[in-house]
């Protein structure tokens, strides 16, 4: 599934957008959470930009507006993501459902004070 993912790929990525400015809707592709567990980043990337939007207004929500405190839970969701990608079962969930799953697990726990760089590689 992974390598019939890569081939559907449309444009590359010329660097790291901020959280605040994921591709347009017209450039986006699912992100496959299946291909992530297995390294792939652009798989990652495309996930990032089909879920941003609504992890970050979850976040907001739970932090009550603090956007200081919602950047890091979408930080730390992101790299929990990555992280846990290999638990996904999409037997169970769909991928948004489940990346607002992680959302809320690091909202309720809180963020780390300082969770450190993060560069996508597999911890």
């Amino acid at each position: 599934m992974c390598d019939d993912y890569v081939g559907q790929r449309t444009g590359r990525r010329t660097g790291p957008r901020p959280l605040t400015a994921p591709r347009p809707a017209a450039e986006r592709r699912p992100g496959c959470l299946e291909c992530t567990a297995a390294g792939r980043q652009e798989a990652f990337e495309d996930l990032y930009d089909a879920t941003v939007d609504q992890v970050w207004r979850l976040a907001r929500l739970k932090g009550r507006g603090d956007e200081a405190w919602a950047h890091q839970v979408v930080r730390e969701t992101y790299a929990e993501v990555w992280r846990s990608a290999s638990t996904y079962r999409p037997t169970e969930h769909r991928p948004l459902t489940w990346v607002l799953a992680v959302t809320s697990a690091v909202a309720r726990t809180g963020p780390r004070r300082d969770p450190g760089p993060w560069d996508g590689q597999a911890a």
